[in-house]
């Protein structure tokens, strides 16, 4: 076996639109944020009424839970479920806000 011979370089094809990449990556970051900024305006608009009724959801909850379950003690009444219920409204209200922080254009 003789000595190798140094590899021959791989011609690299010359691109047919030099910066093309550039600029659909530009096209995406912008109909993304357009996307964002629009889907933000939706959320922030709803904000108020989505918060109120979720929480509202999660008063009525525990109100039943008070009434039916403490009150009235009822074996039958799904006071844990209930209360799960009522917390999960309240993370919902904050994930919610969350969302609409995080997808604000500032």
């Amino acid at each position: 076996m003789g000595p190798r011979s140094p590899p021959v370089p791989l011609r690299t094809a010359t691109p047919l639109f030099p910066g093309l990449g550039r600029v659909v990556c530009g096209l995406i970051r912008a109909c993304t944020r357009i996307v964002g900024f629009l889907l933000h305006a939706i959320l922030a608009t709803f904000e108020p009424v989505v918060r109120f009724v979720l929480l509202l959801l999660a008063l009525a909850g525990v109100a039943t839970c008070v009434v039916y379950g403490l009150l009235l003690r009822d074996p039958r009444f799904p006071l844990g479920i209930l209360l799960l219920f009522s917390l999960a409204m309240c993370v919902v209200s904050a994930l919610y806000g969350l969302v609409v922080r995080l997808l604000s254009p500032d």
